[in-house]
């Protein structure tokens, strides 16, 4: 029973532990795609009210958004895994505790004084024993279900987070391209406007 029990404070902490480097991560990402947004918007040069952005930066920015919205896909999938790990042990720790009611229920049943290591124990102080290593197990149980909701919120918030940046990036895109025509059309005016004076000069 004891070494159940360290086996389920190690993995609640180790858990907790990746939880929080997860949530470091996603505001990286983040912070990084808007960064380098920026830093495109601010490298481009100036014509008139509009700014023109080089293709190629705009491909190596699509480049890498694109990896970064895989490496979000990855670590999605493996959080989905993660939660399944966790249910998994949260099954056998419900069956623990289930198996550790049963063996109170019995030994009550038994006798008044009871042998535990070698020591004759009154009931009432076994009784008292056991009802501790329920009440951690119980406790163990109710943080596993807290890390399963957190971990579902975490996971919504980084698909939301994804579909968010997925519009941003398309809105932007769509900016982009109506800029690169409408600088198009300008252009093939300023050359027939040029086709003109020098036709009729």
């Amino acid at each position: 029973m004891r070494k159940q029990l360290l086996i389920t404070l190690a993995l609640v902490l180790i858990s907790y532990g990746q939880q929080l480097n997860a949530q470091t991560q996603q505001v990286s990402v983040a912070d990084s795609i808007n960064s380098r947004l920026t830093q495109l918007i601010d490298d481009s040069n100036s014509f008139k009210q509009y700014k023109v952005i080089k293709t190629a930066n705009i491909q190596a920015l699509r480049r890498d958004i694109h990896s970064e919205v895989a490496a979000l896909e990855s670590k999605i999938d493996a959080v989905h895994e993660k939660l399944n790990q966790q249910n998994a042990k949260l099954k056998g720790v419900q069956a623990t505790l289930k198996n550790t009611e049963a063996n109170l229920d019995a030994a009550i049943a038994s006798k008044d004084q009871l042998s535990l290591f070698g020591i004759t124990v009154q009931k009432g102080t076994y009784n008292s024993i056991v009802m501790g290593i329920i009440a951690l197990l119980a406790l163990a149980l109710a943080v596993f279900i807290h890390k399963f909701r957190q971990s579902n919120s975490i996971t919504r918030e980084a698909s939301e987070r994804l579909k968010k940046n997925e519009d941003e990036f398309s809105d932007y895109k769509k900016q982009a391209l109506e800029t690169q025509q409408r600088l198009g059309r300008q252009i093939v005016d300023e050359r027939r406007k040029m086709k003109r004076t020098g036709t009729q000069g």
